[in-house]
């Protein structure tokens, strides 16, 4: 079964639809006034009305075929009302907030230039916020919370990897298209994998950037959309199993998962990239007076979220890590008897010898000096 698409009348985007139950077809169609209003449930960036036309009926099973794949690939709502006894029924989207745009680039030009050639209303979408760099591009992006950026991946001072996986731990639901001028294959594969919905090479063409942007906002709704019908779809198959389709119940339930598993793996694999950055990070710097801001300021991500995901993946703490990393490196060093315990303590970044003896006591089991006469035994 195929959906009619939107159409746009300025910055309003509606859809109207007629599915046939006897016959499966669709067709636009126009409003017809004395229908009967059903309402379904919305979304954060939508309100719906569905409007149904009561005539005669197909049989009941090729009702509910068409029922559930209607909620299954609306991107837009989920009917809260049974349909069985409608032949039609048509349903209106009415855009009550447009979607933010920022724009980040460190070529001025890219900027502008992106900001007036993308029809954007056409997209029900609107540029709130543009950046020429990518910590300034950050910190907007905090500030507005948009729905879609779209961001060059090579700037200066800014890992655009990194940038990415950051964006994607805090806001999985974020569409990011990637504008570069590199034709690098394993870039690419490493930012979709990261959850970015486009990579766009330079110069691009505007119906390549047309194209990202009716692909990330039907995705927008497509989320939203699943967001709503989680509960309907969970409903449906409770009902189907205790009834006598048992398969269309498995299908519901397939595809609702297989959608949020996809979420999931791009979420899951950015945090596996931060961490394991955060880590590297800290590895290379125990030596330093290291705080976990710091470290989240250098991940571009909030303390309170690098430290949250520091415990879910290694189940310890900042300080802990931290500790572990620099006693590891400190039993390294006292293989040089040259070396005073006060002297490596400081090259492993305690200030304090005396903390440092206590902190590898309760790792090791013994304080630093009988570490070492254990080593020359």
């Amino acid at each position: 079964m195929r959906l009619g698409r939107p159409q746009t009348r300025g910055s309003s985007h509606f859809a109207l639809f007629i599915l046939d139950f006897a016959n499966l077809s669709v067709q636009n169609e126009r409003i017809q006034r004395g229908c009967r209003l059903l309402h379904a449930s919305g979304t954060p960036k939508a309100s719906f009305r569905m409007r149904l036309a009561t005539t005669e009926s197909g049989d009941d099973e090729t009702r509910e075929q068409l029922r559930c794949e209607a909620i299954r690939r609306s991107r837009f709502c989920r009917c809260n009302q049974d349909l069985r006894y409608e032949k039609y029924f048509l349903w209106e989207q009415e855009k009550e907030k447009m979607y933010k745009v920022v724009i980040v680039d460190d070529e001025p030009l890219i900027v502008e230039g992106l900001t007036r050639i993308v029809p954007w209303a056409k997209y029900g979408c609107k540029v709130v916020g543009k950046a020429m760099d990518g910590r300034e591009g950050l910190k907007v992006i905090r500030q507005l919370r948009p729905d879609i950026v779209f961001t060059d991946i090579y700037m200066p001072h800014m890992d655009g990897l990194l940038m990415i996986s950051a964006l994607k731990s805090e806001w999985e639901d974020l569409q990011i298209a990637i504008l570069t001028g590199y034709r690098d294959f394993e870039l690419a594969q490493k930012a979709l994998n990261l959850g970015v919905s486009r990579f766009i090479l330079k110069p691009s063409n505007l119906k390549d950037l047309e194209e990202a942007v009716r692909f990330m906002t039907d995705r927008i709704s497509r989320n939203a959309g699943e967001k709503d019908t989680g509960k309907g779809n969970k409903e449906s198959a409770d009902q189907a199993h205790s009834s006598d389709a048992p398969e269309e119940a498995e299908a519901e339930t397939q595809a609702s998962e297989e959608a949020e598993q996809s979420k999931e793996a791009s979420t899951t694999e950015a945090n596996n990239f931060l961490v394991k950055s955060a880590l590297a990070y800290m590895t290379e710097n125990y030596e330093k007076k290291l705080t976990l801001t710091e470290v989240a300021d250098q991940m571009y991500v909030s303390q309170w979220h690098l430290s949250k995901l520091l415990n879910q993946y290694t189940k310890k703490t900042f300080l802990d890590i931290l500790n572990d990393i620099r006693i590891s490196e400190a039993k390294k060093l006292m293989e040089d008897p040259s070396l005073r315990v006060g002297e490596i303590a400081k090259m492993v970044g305690f200030s304090d010898v005396t903390h440092f003896s206590r902190v590898f006591k309760r790792l090791e089991g013994v304080p630093p000096a009988a570490y070492r006469n254990q080593m020359n035994t």
